[in-house]
């Protein structure tokens, strides 16, 4: 439509309000993900807070076996190295959001293939075809 500004702009407006629309669901499913991944693990870290000393005191680490260790070491991670794991998760996440628009070539065609990289892929094929 050439020589049309009006209708240049209503495309426009279309545009940005399709790309509103999905960038405002793709952000609530990520806080709902983000929400319930963090109540998961808050569960897990409660369960091995509260229940892992007891059965230390009551059976020594040489007796469990290995699925038992795991939870002691997993115990260990979470109450010795808390600010670490949330350090890690956020230059994790800071790094990731970075990339998102700046990295290209072969490695980056793997990593579209998942999250958060395959939903920005996804983002900006749905906002070129509108």
């Amino acid at each position: 439509t050439a020589g049309r500004v009006a209708d240049g702009f209503l495309n426009a407006m279309f545009i940005a309000e399709g790309t509103e629309k999905i960038l405002s669901s793709i952000k609530s499913s990520l806080m709902i993900m983000t929400y319930m991944f963090s109540l998961s693990f808050g569960v897990v870290a409660m369960f091995c807070i509260l229940l892992v000393p007891t059965l230390k005191q009551n059976v020594p680490l040489e007796k469990w076996d290995a699925l038992q260790l795991c939870v002691w070491y997993f115990y260990v991670i979470v109450t010795e190295y808390w600010y670490v794991i949330i350090v890690v998760i956020g230059i994790i996440s800071f790094a990731a959001f970075k990339s998102l628009s700046r990295w290209t070539g072969d490695i980056r065609f793997y990593f579209d293939r998942l999250p958060p990289y395959s939903i920005y892929k996804r983002l900006n094929g749905a906002t070129f075809i509108l």
